[in-house]
């Protein structure tokens, strides 16, 4: 959805710098694993799964 959004603003606002958008077109998967990493270890854990220590901190 947001890669989505994305491709629309750089197609109606062409004059954002070319860095910015790849900065973002590179974060934007990356942040969607990182949740679901966090999400897993923290169902494992209440799961009883042999994870480490799942506290927030």
């Amino acid at each position: 959805m947001i890669s989505v959004a994305l491709a629309l603003v750089v197609h109606y606002v062409p004059d954002l710098p070319d860095a910015l958008i790849y900065a973002l077109a590179v974060a934007v998967p990356g942040a969607g694993e990182g949740v679901r990493w966090i999400e897993d270890r923290k169902t494992l854990g209440e799961a009883g799964g042999a994870v480490g220590d799942v506290s927030e901190t």
